[in-house]
C-alpha cells in the first residue's frame, strides 16, 4: 500500500466527514478510499464485468437490416 500526504480544501474535507458518517466508516482514509472506488467505476465502464455482460446480451439481440432509408424516409 502507497502512503501518501497531500492537502484538501476545507470543503472536501467535509465531504469526506460526510461520507464517513453516512456509510460508517472508520476514518477519513476510508472514506477517500471509498469515493475513488465509486469513480473509478464510472471513469471505465467497459472494464465492469457487468458491463461485458450486458454488451453481450445486447449483441444477441436481433436486428433490423435497412436498404435505403434515405429513399423511405425522405432525407
Amino acid at each position: 500500500m502507497v502512503k501518501a500526504i497531500f492537502e484538501i480544501p476545507e470543503a472536501q474535507n467535509r465531504v469526506l466527514n460526510i461520507l464517513k458518517s453516512k456509510e460508517g466508516l472508520k476514518n477519513r482514509n476510508d472514506a477517500l478510499i471509498l469515493a475513488l472506488n465509486i469513480v473509478a467505476e464510472n471513469l471505465e465502464p467497459e472494464l465492469n464485468p457487468e458491463f461485458i455482460t450486458k454488451a453481450d446480451q445486447i449483441m444477441k439481440e436481433p436486428t433490423l437490416k435497412v436498404r435505403d432509408f434515405e429513399k423511405k424516409y425522405g432525407l
